[in-house]
């Protein structure tokens, strides 16, 4: 996995931003055929990329298995964010719910309860995770080679601590996203991955010690609520979390 993990890295420090790799590029490269060799990749990623700010995991449907990957500190933002061009030719959005750590949750071998998950938990907050990958054929590239590369992550901005989260409950967010003046989604229901504080508590049976582990202050985005949106630029986006707050990004 270390050409993979190269070429991953060179990629994120090229000089041009909008630089991906081809297929070309990964002729002869072996691919990861498992999650622990995603995992290996991520991990060889961030210890030349670090420090890890928060992370994200996700899952089909409450029942399926949970996928994760770390998130840069550099890359996460506050809201409104006005980046000034794109990494990419398009800019995937997600609007999720995240959770801001009070302690570490350290890798053990006992699964944590919700409890202790809950007991960890300094604050939630609306969250868009910016998505864009290394790779040029993001849509076709496989499920562990998506993994490998962050899970597709590009960034995250965070919208402010909500006040009444604990008594709130998430099961049923009213999200509208606005590109200009058209609505792209429209959505109010639960998280498809399940319950977020449970999400949380999957991650952190699941993360152990990778890349640094769950530690106090970082963010834990737990999955999407509207799919995912990719826009161009310029553009402008309204993430409206209906009762919370609007999350605005200006690209361009």
């Amino acid at each position: 996995m270390r050409d993979l993990a190269r070429l991953l890295l060179e990629t994120r420090r090229a000089a041009n931003p909008g630089t991906v790799l081809d297929d070309a590029a990964l002729a002869g490269v072996a691919m990861p055929t498992s999650p622990a060799e995603a995992y290996a990749v991520q991990a060889a990623v961030a210890a030349e990329t670090g420090p890890v700010g928060g992370w994200k995991v996700g899952r089909p449907a409450p029942d399926a298995d949970a996928t994760f990957a770390p998130i840069f500190t550099a890359d996460i933002v506050a809201n409104p964010y006005h980046p000034p061009s794109l990494p990419c030719s398009d800019l995937g959005l997600e609007c999720e719910i995240a959770f801001e750590l009070a302690t570490d949750l350290p890798g053990r071998a006992e699964a944590y309860t919700r409890a202790e998950v809950e007991a960890a938990i300094a604050t939630a907050r609306p969250v868009v995770e910016l998505v864009w990958s290394r790779l040029e054929a993001r849509d076709r590239a496989p499920p562990l080679l998506k993994l490998a590369d962050n899970g597709i992550n590009g960034g995250l901005v965070l919208g402010a601590p909500i006040a009444d989260w604990r008594s709130r409950g998430f099961d049923d967010l009213d999200i509208t996203l606005v590109a200009g003046d058209r609505t792209i989604k429209t959505r109010r229901g639960p998280n498809p991955g399940g319950d977020p504080v449970d999400l949380l508590r999957a991650l952190a049976d699941l993360c152990k010690d990778h890349c640094g582990g769950l530690r106090r202050g970082q963010i834990v985005t737990t999955g999407s609520y509207t799919g995912l949106d990719f826009v161009g630029a310029p553009e402008r986006i309204e993430a409206v979390f209906a009762g919370i707050e609007t999350l605005r990004i200006e690209i361009g």
